[in-house]
């Protein structure tokens, strides 16, 4: 059988990514069962990658209540990835974070993945103690979902410091799965907004309230963006 050159590049050039990844993901798990911090990793601390027919919002939670964007030592911190695949195949996705002290050593790693149908939606979620005991620099967050990219996609990065993580407009509003978790978040200026979406579970009447120490506004927004509810302590909305 005759193969022509272009074929046979593309062909070794598939191999070669996927060995890369296969690799990458090797030493992934062999240090999130607990080989040395040492152990050196080809997960990258910049990339150019960029996701493909995928739509994405994560969600930081620590304690079971949804956060801003920090890395709180010592707690638990849990990540939820929403994925909707917008293709017309199979999608297979990876979602990893990685710990790392200020000299770009790996200290700690989790990683989960999902398998996402044609025009479904799926939830990922990674969980993983916040080191105390270690001086940690950063934590970055990675989403691989493509077999000929050798880059993981990144998400964002987390720092010891505060900063806004949730969308500041309906287009990049961030997705959550719990309505019944409380929210933390941080207004820094006075033109600064965030926008959350959810989709109820149930149809019926439902509480919301907002606390700040300042003049902070909620208001709920129907799928159209038409405002149905605001005030600056709390209303209850009837959702169907």
């Amino acid at each position: 059988m005759n193969l022509g050159g272009d074929y046979m590049g593309n062909y070794l050039k598939r191999v070669f990514a996927l060995i890369t990844v296969l690799c990458m993901l090797y030493n992934v798990f062999a240090l999130a069962e607990g080989t040395s911090p040492r152990l050196l990793l080809d997960l990258p601390l910049t990339s150019n990658a960029q996701l493909e027919n995928l739509d994405i919002s994560i969600s930081i939670v620590y304690n079971d209540i949804y956060h801003e964007n920090v890395l709180l030592a010592g707690e638990e911190l849990t990540l939820e990835l929403t994925a909707h695949n917008t293709s017309a195949e199979l999608k297979n996705i990876q979602f990893f974070v990685g710990m790392y002290a200020p000299d770009e050593k790996v200290v700690e790693v989790a990683l989960a993945d999902a398998t996402i149908a044609a025009g479904e939606t799926e939830v990922v979620v990674i969980s993983k103690n916040v080191p105390q005991a270690v001086n940690l620099d950063q934590a970055i967050v990675y989403v691989w979902d493509n077999l000929e990219s050798e880059e993981p996609y990144i998400a964002f990065t987390m720092k010891p410091t505060a900063k806004d993580h949730f969308g500041n407009s309906f287009v990049n509003a961030s997705s959550i799965t719990d309505i019944s978790r409380e929210i933390v978040g941080r207004i820094d200026t006075t033109s600064d907004t965030d926008y959350i979406k959810f989709i109820a579970p149930n149809s019926g009447l439902y509480l919301f309230n907002c606390s700040s120490t300042s003049g902070v506004q909620a208001t709920l927004f129907d799928f159209a963006q038409t405002k149905l509810a605001g005030n600056t302590a709390g209303f209850i909305a009837n959702l169907t």
